[in-house]
């Protein structure tokens, strides 16, 4: 446990990527080694909030109804609101998960509903 805690955070730290290779912790998915998260774990709770905050006046605006959460691989709250369409995907790359009405895969709802209102213009 105190190896695995001070180790950097990778994208995919679930159990089967982090093993025990003599006495150390290793982690050992090769897709996702090379970046860390250290430096953006602390501005998940902003990221957070920001984006309920948002999805928040797109509803007040009228755009965002009960039946409008859209879907991403992992099921992430926040990420896909406000934006289901009949584009469902698949969104297989980790930077572009939300399928968009538009039928792209984008980064976040707010790209998504940015590109509609492109498209609608």
């Amino acid at each position: 446990y105190e190896q695995f805690v001070r180790m950097p955070v990778f994208e995919d730290m679930a159990p089967w990527n982090v093993v025990l290779e003599g006495a150390a912790l290793s982690y050992i998915d090769h897709d996702t080694q090379d970046s860390t998260y250290d430096h953006l774990v602390p501005r998940a709770y902003q990221t957070m909030i920001a984006l309920m905050n948002y999805i928040r006046t797109v509803q007040d605006f009228g755009r965002c109804g009960k039946g409008a959460k859209g879907g991403n691989p992992m099921g992430i709250p926040f990420i896909s609101h406000c934006v289901r369409s009949a584009y469902e995907g698949p969104c297989r790359d980790p930077e572009k998960t939300v399928p968009c009405g538009d039928g792209q895969c984008r980064g976040s709802f707010v790209e998504c509903l940015r590109a509609l209102l492109d498209a609608e213009s």
